[in-house]
């Protein structure tokens, strides 16, 4: 899950557009992942499910 989102931040150029959308599709995916946060340089920016 870690490298996906990593991948994703480095394609946007430290950004996800769209975030919630991608983390809607990706979660999933993970059965023991209750959350995705999107912490740029340690700052929780967003959360999905809020």
């Amino acid at each position: 899950m870690t490298y996906a989102l990593a991948a994703l931040v480095h394609q946007g150029g430290g950004r996800i557009e769209g975030f919630e959308t991608t983390a809607r599709a990706l979660l999933p995916f993970y059965e023991n992942v209750e959350a995705l946060y999107l912490a740029p340089e340690g700052i929780v920016r967003q959360v999905f499910p809020s």
